[in-house]
């Protein structure tokens, strides 16, 4: 074993994964893809856990992901 790393190339772990868009609406924990080219792709929503069919997927920060992880905890810990 190397000791390295991967980063899951999916929306939650994703820069480009946008999950402000329904933070309040009925497909809360679903992102909206800001490098999303088609029509099709930017009406869409994706869950956290989708791998990236776009190779477009960059790491998001650690920042970003410290603010994931508390949103979604909230999330979950409302429908308690």
């Amino acid at each position: 074993m190397t000791g390295i790393v991967t980063v899951r190339e999916t929306c939650y772990h994703c820069l480009h994964a946008d999950f402000k868009a329904e933070a309040n609406g009925t497909m809360r924990g679903f992102a909206r893809c800001t490098k999303a080219r088609t029509a099709e792709d930017r009406a869409s929503y994706y869950f956290g856990g989708y791998k990236c069919d776009k190779g477009e997927f960059n790491p998001a920060t650690a920042d970003t992901m410290e603010k994931r992880r508390k949103k979604f905890e909230e999330w979950r810990n409302k429908r308690k």
